[in-house]
């Protein structure tokens, strides 16, 4: 109703492919997020879904050629040492007291939450003003 009232057409838009890309990726990090918080360790899981803003910065640089100065790349390696020490991973702080023993290869999937997030992120940016935000949010339920 909000798209109709403000004009806006739900079939009749530009940059359809961006749209979809943005909704598919947003989805699959979604359901790789729920997967790892209910199969690692919540530590783990989070450490590595919360890589998203680092790899959103390397992304954007590739794909929309954003600017990266030295106060960016500074912000990642703090982000990444961040993570690290808050969340201590138990892949990079092995620990005996009640370590779960599950296979390395589990850390993929959190990461690839991360990466479509970012992907997501630099298609919302790609697609910017030109398609209205109502009709994004739509299509990404």
């Amino acid at each position: 109703v909000l798209i109709a009232f403000h004009g806006h057409s739900l079939v009749k838009f530009t940059r359809k492919k961006w749209v979809f890309l943005r909704c598919a990726f947003g989805s699959v990090s979604l359901l790789c997020k729920v997967w790892s918080v209910q199969n690692l360790p919540l530590g783990n899981a989070t450490a590595l879904v919360f890589t998203f803003p680092i790899m959103t910065c390397v992304l954007a640089r590739i794909f929309l050629k954003e600017q990266i100065n030295l106060f960016h790349i500074f912000a990642i390696l703090a982000g990444l040492t961040g993570i690290i020490l808050i969340a201590r991973p138990t892949f990079i702080f092995p620990s005996t007291k009640g370590a779960e023993d599950y296979p390395l290869w589990y850390n993929i999937v959190p990461l690839a939450a991360a990466l479509t997030r970012s992907m997501a992120y630099v298609c919302q940016r790609h697609i910017g003003p030109v398609v209205n935000c109502l009709v994004v949010s739509l299509y990404g339920v």
